[in-house]
């Protein structure tokens, strides 16, 4: 076609085209690189010009092991995030072959996501976009997507987070990753948990649970189950939470994931103590608190064990160790300050919160849809 003919379609000049043509064209409206797009029935990724070129280099065995799926669910298992990033870092001096600089990208991603470096997360995740966009990898790109938008959830944008896992779902329609579509569910019962949408929630969680459980993903099933009774619970479906957490506890033993084991433990703990109206013990003892800045299950859970017991003063302790992990994850820093909020109504004279905290709390709350309740 000529770029008359173009520059006609999408009603700009012929001059524009050609700077397109020509590769001067130093920035592009997003709605009219969305027309070309569609024009040309390309992704829009793949019309933006990338600062990532392909190399073909001898791959590195121990980074491909590394970079392995199994390496990183013994990750998540042990929780250890930080020696991993170490790990990792170790290698981005070095000139790696395309395909292992993308995997690289990802991974240090998802490492510092964890440990709380949401602006490295993000740049990090946006290099493997970049890459996986120049090598033309879907599956990588559904990968980048839907981790970006666990990035998002954590940061407190629920909104862009969906549309990331939009962009995931069309990518993955042309590949077959089993782990990917259990992620997707997982990541999308996630953001609706938040919401409060339950039914959604629900089966969004047992959709990554029917794949996880199929295919052995021991690791993932854990995970799953967990945050799935932890729903169960907040909603009172105790009798469904007791079930969820027992399958958790199982399949956290299996996998050897000593958090997971904690978390579980302590949930049916609380759940026994609510449904007896007794006291909840003081599970202190080999409780393995998470290496990661992004989980607070743990913490929450005994913080509920601390109100019903009225221990008020081991409640303000664990709320304030909550808000100190949680500062850079605005969404679980807000859910931790109205948790010390409602100790400041029960014990104005001991406990006070500023007004402004509450105030930015809400906001993030607000602004993500979310009921504060």
């Amino acid at each position: 076609m000529s770029q008359t003919a173009v520059a006609e379609k999408l009603h700009i000049s012929t001059k524009t085209v050609q700077r397109w043509s020509n590769r001067t064209a130093r920035r592009i409206r997003a709605e009219l690189l969305t027309d070309l797009a569609a024009f040309l029935e390309v992704p829009a990724e793949q019309l933006i010009k990338n600062t990532e070129s392909f190399k073909m280099r001898p791959h590195d065995p121990l980074l491909e092991e590394l970079l392995h799926d199994s390496y990183l669910q013994m990750i998540r298992a042990t929780d250890s995030w930080d020696g991993y990033l170490r790990m990792l870092r170790s290698f981005q001096n070095e000139d790696l072959p395309s395909s292992q600089a993308l995997g690289l990208f990802l991974n240090m991603g998802i490492a510092t996501l964890h440990v709380g470096q949401m602006r490295a997360s993000r740049f990090y995740l946006q290099k493997g976009h970049d890459l996986a966009v120049t090598l033309n990898d879907s599956k990588a790109l559904a990968r980048s997507h839907i981790w970006s938008a666990f990035r998002e959830e954590h940061a407190g944008n629920l909104s862009i987070a969906l549309l990331h896992l939009e962009k995931a779902q069309s990518f993955l329609k042309s590949t077959s990753s089993y782990s990917l579509e259990a992620d997707l569910h997982f990541c999308y019962g996630r953001i609706h948990a938040h919401l409060r949408n339950f039914h959604v929630a629900r089966i969004a969680f047992r959709k990554s649970l029917l794949i996880s459980v199929t295919r052995k993903l021991t690791t993932r099933a854990a995970v799953t189950y967990t945050e799935l009774a932890y729903l169960q619970f907040k909603f009172g479906f105790y009798k469904h939470a007791t079930l969820s957490f027992q399958r958790a506890l199982k399949n956290a033993q299996i996998s050897g994931w000593a958090h997971g084991i904690s978390v579980a433990r302590v949930g049916l703990n609380l759940i026994h103590s609510i449904k007896a109206n007794t006291r909840f013990p003081q599970l202190t003892k080999n409780l393995m608190v998470a290496n990661t800045k992004v989980d607070g299950r743990l913490e929450d859970l005994l913080f509920q064990g601390a109100l019903l017991n009225g221990d008020i003063e081991s409640a303000n302790k664990i709320v304030l160790a909550r808000i100190k992990k949680s500062r850079a994850t605005p969404l679980h820093f807000a859910y931790a300050i109205l948790d010390a909020h409602i100790l400041s109504a029960k014990n104005p004279q001991n406990y006070v919160l500023r007004e402004s905290l509450l105030a930015k709390a809400r906001d993030t709350l607000k602004r993500n849809g979310i009921p504060a309740v």
